[in-house]
């Protein structure tokens, strides 16, 4: 959302996500951790296929190192008239709750594992981008257990983490 008001063009970006919850059938994890292990090299030919792949950069690097050559002025041009068009401030209020997770503990239970809420926002009104304000708020994280009679073990009760960040181009520092 962009609001074009008297003295400035302001970007308003608001953003909100709600829990999902995510219960994990036993041999999920194994599952997972065995599709993301690194594959034996059984013969020198899978070796060779490999290492063509990594040889292939060298190629991609000199395409786009001409191609900054040919189109670069372009490119400027183009990148100066976005900036034209960027809002003078921006109004950040972000909000992202992060899965939770129910494991399965074979014989013993399930463990939950959730880092909570996730917030972003910048000052009220909105800041300009040579004084900003954000702040950044993680609450709610939990790591708990839950015994098959149902007994419940916070391992890391529902905690918050603020961090505040403020930078100011007038004092040429960044406040945390």
């Amino acid at each position: 959302n962009s609001l074009l008001e008297a003295k400035r063009n302001l970007m308003e970006l608001k953003f909100d996500t709600m829990p999902l919850e995510l219960n994990c059938q036993p041999g999920f994890y194994e599952k997972i951790l065995e599709f993301v292990r690194r594959p034996e090299l059984k013969n020198a030919a899978a070796a060779a296929a490999i290492q063509k792949q990594a040889d292939m950069y060298d190629v991609w690097l000199d395409l786009t190192k001409q191609a900054a050559a040919a189109y670069g002025d372009s490119a400027k041009q183009a990148a100066a008239q976005v900036y034209e068009r960027l809002p003078d401030a921006v109004a950040l209020d972000i909000r992202i709750a992060s899965p939770i997770f129910q494991v399965p503990v074979h014989g013993l239970g399930r463990s939950t594992i959730s880092l909570g809420n996730f917030k972003l926002a910048t000052s009220e009104g909105g800041c300009a981008y040579s004084d900003i304000g954000i702040s950044m708020l993680l609450a709610d994280m939990v790591v708990s257990a839950t015994s098959k009679k149902g007994e419940r073990y916070d391992i890391i009760q529902p905690t918050a983490l603020t961090l505040g960040l403020t930078y100011s181009s007038a004092k040429s520092n960044v406040d945390i």
